[in-house]
């Protein structure tokens, strides 16, 4: 409650920043909005996380330990790097070193996955100098979809309540309460911006909340889920941020396809093809969020398997998923045309 008022308190003195910085996002004509929208948004998101945070320590104790304070000082870069970003446009080579400079300290510091558990006993499989690389490329990889899915009000931060929310969820039913209070800050946060940003937004939450976003909920689906995980639970995360994820998979290919650069821009994610479909960004935002919403659900129900039961249900969304996103790609596709 405290991440959610302090998120709606603050808002307005990040506007305030944003127009004295110039960090407004101007209309465009690869732009959805039609009038100049302050960004820095994620700067209160931030702030009220911490605020939370800082209060439910006085009040419980307990909250802060080694790994929460690297975590949060790799939410601090990762914001400031977004700001940067907000500010100057860092060119993609630059903003990716950042990533993976922030990646590397944490995962150094001990966010890491060191081993996956057997389904079926209590063997586990020690992943070594492979589980910090993988860490590495999971944090940076969500930082980057949440950021790509960032192209309508609202969309962006309903993705990240939902799967906050379920990890949430999750590392209460695996006791991984390590993480518990900061997702339960990012969720009370985020829902707390959306006041502002859901269509049509008075603020965005811009690269600074949208790389924060996706850096907390990799370390959170990293220290809440994943060290936890049995083998095939590790499509937990998979499925919690399945619609940001299919969406940067489907640009990549299509990017290759075209040979074109990866990081060149265009108006062909899954919500800019919605848009052609559907009258409202306001109905797309909520059928994107809705298909999340279903996907988390079943991250969940994941979650509450054990043994076989988790291998065959495992089993049927990695050949369930795919298709999906098959499916998807040649409705948008249609759509289009």
């Amino acid at each position: 409650m405290l991440a959610l008022l302090s998120t709606l308190a603050l808002v307005c003195p990040v506007k305030k920043l944003a127009a004295a910085v110039k960090a407004i996002d101007q209309p465009g004509r690869r732009k959805v909005h039609t009038q100049a929208t302050p960004k820095l948004g994620g700067l209160a998101i931030l702030a009220g996380i911490l605020l939370a945070l800082v209060a439910s320590h006085f009040l419980y104790g307990g909250v802060f330990n080694n790994h929460t304070l690297i975590i949060l000082l790799g939410a601090v870069l990762t914001a400031g790097l977004g700001f940067l970003d907000d500010r100057r446009s860092l060119q993609p080579p630059i903003k990716l070193l950042g990533q993976l400079a922030i990646a590397v300290l944490v995962v150094s510091c001990g966010i890491d996955i060191d081993f996956i558990r057997s389904p079926f006993s209590l063997a586990v499989l020690e992943l070594g100098f492979w589980g910090k690389v993988i860490s590495v490329f999971w944090i940076m990889l969500v930082m980057n979809i949440i950021n790509l899915i960032d192209g309508l009000d609202g969309l962006a931060a309903g993705i990240a309540l939902i799967s906050a929310l379920s990890l949430f969820i999750i590392s209460l039913i695996t006791q991984q309460l390590q993480v518990v209070f900061l997702l339960l800050a990012l969720c009370g946060a985020v829902f707390g911006f959306l006041r502002f940003n859901f269509p049509p937004a008075s603020i965005f939450m811009g690269d600074t909340g949208s790389l924060l976003l996706g850096y907390l909920l990799a370390v959170c689906s990293i220290e809440g889920v994943l060290k936890s995980a049995a083998g095939i639970a590790l499509l937990i995360p998979v499925l919690s941020l399945f619609v940001p994820l299919a969406d940067t998979a489907l640009a990549i290919c299509r990017r290759l396809q075209k040979k074109v650069h990866i990081f060149r821009a265009d108006q062909e994610h899954i919500h800019h093809r919605l848009l052609q479909v559907y009258d409202s960004p306001r109905e797309v935002v909520v059928l994107l969020c809705g298909a999340s919403a279903v996907l988390n659900f079943l991250a969940v129900l994941l979650s509450l398997t054990s043994g076989l039961a988790s291998v065959l249900l495992g089993l049927v969304l990695l050949f369930i998923l795919p298709l999906v996103a098959l499916r998807l790609r040649k409705f948008l596709k249609r759509g289009a045309g």
